[in-house]
């Protein structure tokens, strides 16, 4: 099962690799997670806590702000590839934790493909926050346009 995660991960990777030649940076697009743990085929197993997280994306960067009240402290913050109810691979690192109740900063000289794939297809990707109590993933939220 390892091995074929991977497989998967690596071509994954290798599409999006494939996929910058071609795609063009978005201007300026900005997308919203509600986030929560144990849900219906969630990797997100905190049952307790809830956040949100929002996304500027231009270019080859990532404005991110994302709160996370009571979760304690964050150990990494990720762009996963999944549908929702899908458990998919990382996609991109916005950051490598953090301690408090909410993070902000940028995820910089992030491919342009990268970047124009999350904007074109926001609902295939989900933000995804792990914990010292959680480190297998705490909890997440499927990407939409903010305001929808």
């Amino acid at each position: 099962m390892r091995r074929r995660t991977g497989a998967r991960r690596a071509l994954f990777l290798a599409l999006v690799a494939s996929a910058a030649a071609c795609a063009h940076a978005p201007r300026a697009v900005t997308l919203c997670a509600q986030l929560a743990g144990a849900g219906p085929g969630s990797d997100a197993t905190d049952p307790e806590h809830r956040g949100s997280g929002v996304l500027r994306l231009t270019s080859t960067t990532i404005h991110y702000e994302i709160e996370s009240p009571g979760l304690g402290k964050v150990i990494a913050t990720h762009i996963h590839h999944g549908e929702a109810g899908v458990n998919g691979p990382m996609l991109w690192e916005l950051n490598a934790g953090y301690t408090g109740e909410s993070a902000r900063g940028d995820a910089v000289e992030i491919p342009p493909g990268v970047v124009a794939l999350v904007a074109k297809y926001p609902g295939e990707f989900y933000l995804k926050l792990h914990s010292v109590a959680y480190p297998g993933g705490a909890i997440r939220g499927q990407l939409v346009r903010c305001g929808r």
